[in-house]
């Protein structure tokens, strides 16, 4: 998934990801923006960058760089 190294992923990609619900797909970018806001950083709503979320999620991968 290199295309989405760089980029915002929204709760649809997620839900596709995790088999998550639409609603906790959301409160999870809800919960990962807040801590990115706590850290500083400026988010978009309703969408997360995928490194982040990527790293939160499935943890720390050898080529995933999410140091945020």
């Amino acid at each position: 998934m290199d295309k989405n190294k760089n980029r915002f992923i929204d709760a649809k990609e997620i839900m596709e990801l995790t088999g998550l619900s639409k609603s906790a797909a959301y409160k999870l970018i809800q919960q990962l923006n807040e801590e990115l806001a706590q850290k500083g950083y400026m988010y978009v709503r309703g969408r997360v960058i995928y490194p982040y979320f990527y790293e939160r999620f499935f943890g720390k991968d050898g080529d995933r760089d999410a140091s945020i």
